[in-house]
């Protein structure tokens, strides 16, 4: 009778490891990619265009490297959201279960060949302190958007212990920060930045992408300039004026796929709440935006997602009403708010009138202005918003406008919000619509430009009683002829 733990079973034991660490994956790198997994740089830094496939070569490198030293590769990205539907999804969707074993409360990957691979957030990078020992590697994941303390203060004391790699990949989010300074001396060619190497990969050298030059070609005409250089030709460029920061982390959200006869999306009742922003001229389109609040439940998502965009342009006066009104009484939304400029003020009096809906207005003003753009941002910021992603044809809409959108100051020094020349800001308005319907009015604009704290633009649960939904109400019924006052549900405002 063989002995239980004789040798045999020790090179058994020992040759199934050393097999499973050969990973097949579901893809392959192509060649671009496959050249920066195996450059021998300790420190390198991949400035992408969109759509490039990072999460293929971060994925790749994590797992590889992980299993090659027997050690731990970190991988990080700026935010719970990002890292449990971003590279955590990737890692578990495209390695096989034969090769790995899934510790899901933590985000870590137990490598069966050996080594492993934690995924971590960096929303509080000093909850990361304590790690290092066992870190072979770490990948910092849009990498532009980490701090310059998440890295310094955070990640590479972690290095130290085993002389470890690193490798930050991003869309360039313009200059002066560590990203752009790591990227620089990787192409200095100086013997003293002799441990960094750097890369520049536009959208178009990923070979796997269909039809790729049709679409980039559609973008260089149809996005501005410095806008298509940063987030496709993955250029450095200044973003002095940019307005919305963390827009790409944000798209998480997928558009309905069941569909009513209307083609509006059959969804379980929701906390809905919609904005409005009306075509002014044959170039401009009508948005309506609708957003599900929901409470946080520690999943990562945000609290406010994007469940319907509708998108039209210029229609005869009673169609657009009409249209509107159906997509009101689809969604039963709990607040809504339109803006009231141009005839969005006459619209929504016919709709009152024609179908017995009453929404609130919204007056765009130099003063109301800034605010509600700056809730938005903060929004966009802390991650409060998933929005559709940019493979979705509407999604994509949005999310250029966002990245598009910029402020400029006046010879008064007055900060101004706009889309550049030529461009259309229908999505941004009717987005910072709906924030604001679900969100309410902040307490007033803190002192300071888009540079100030973002948190001054967040508003909590409760609101005080001239804000919430009664209030609102309240107003609005007063605004009314004494014949036409109403009283109104809890629900979507119908007249009596």
């Amino acid at each position: 009778m063989p002995e239980l733990f004789g040798p045999g079973v020790f090179q058994r034991v020992a040759a199934r490891r050393e097999a499973l660490r050969h990973v097949e994956w579901s893809f392959e790198l192509f060649p671009a990619q496959r050249e920066i997994a195996e450059d021998p740089h300790p420190i390198r830094i991949v400035a992408n265009g969109r759509r490039w496939g990072k999460s293929f070569l971060a994925s790749v490198e994590a797992v590889e490297e992980a299993n090659h030293a027997q050690g731990t590769v970190l991988l990080t990205a700026n935010t719970y959201k990002q890292a449990k539907h971003g590279m955590w999804q990737h890692l578990v969707t495209n390695l096989e279960p034969k090769f790995r074993k899934v510790h899901q409360g933590d985000m870590r990957i137990e490598l069966l060949g050996g080594g492993q691979v934690q995924v971590g957030s960096l929303d509080e990078p000093d909850n990361l302190r304590g790690m290092g020992a066992d870190i072979i590697g770490i990948i910092v994941d849009e990498a532009a958007f980490t701090t310059d303390y998440a890295l310094e203060s955070v990640l590479q004391p972690m290095m130290l212990d085993r002389n470890a790699w690193l490798l930050g990949i991003s869309t360039p989010k313009g200059r002066g920060n560590w990203f752009h300074r790591y990227w620089l001396r990787g192409q200095s060619g100086k013997p003293e930045d002799g441990r960094y190497k750097s890369w520049q990969m536009p959208t178009w050298t990923n070979p796997c992408l269909k039809h790729v030059q049709t679409l980039i070609d559609d973008l260089r005409n149809t996005i501005p300039s410095t806008v298509f250089e940063q987030e496709y030709e993955a250029k450095f460029v200044d973003d002095v004026g940019a307005v919305f920061r963390g827009v790409q982390l944000c798209e998480v959200a997928t558009r309905p796929v069941k569909l009513n006869r209307a083609g509006l999306p059959i969804l379980p009742p929701g906390n809905y709440y919609v904005g409005i922003d009306f075509a002014r001229s044959g170039n401009d389109y009508t948005v309506v935006y609708v957003l599900d609040k929901t409470r946080s439940t520690g999943s990562g998502q945000g609290d406010l997602k994007t469940v319907w965009i509708g998108r039209w342009g210029r229609l005869e006066d009673e169609k657009q009403v009409d249209l509107i009104a159906a997509i009101l009484k689809h969604f039963k939304p709990t607040r809504v708010l339109a803006e009231k400029n141009s005839f969005g003020g006459v619209y929504m009096s016919w709709m009152a009138s024609r179908h017995k809906l009453a929404v609130e207005l919204f007056d765009t003003t130099g003063t109301s202005k800034g605010p509600l753009v700056l809730q938005l941002a903060g929004a966009l910021e802390f991650g409060r918003l998933d929005l559709w992603p940019e493979t979705d044809e509407l999604g994509r809409v949005v999310v250029n406008e966002l990245l598009a959108y910029q402020s400029e100051q006046t010879e008064a020094k007055h900060t101004t919000y706009s889309a550049p020349d030529g461009f259309h800001d229908d999505c941004v308005i009717a987005l910072a619509l709906a924030v604001r319907a679900a969100e309410g009015e902040p307490e007033g604009e803190p002192a300071g430009t888009f540079e100030g704290d973002f948190r001054d633009y967040l508003v909590g649960e409760t609101y005080g009683p001239s804000r919430g939904v009664k209030g609102i109400l309240e107003r609005f019924r007063r605004s009314l002829p004494g014949h036409r006052q109403m009283e109104f549900g809890a629900g979507l405002r119908l007249a009596a």
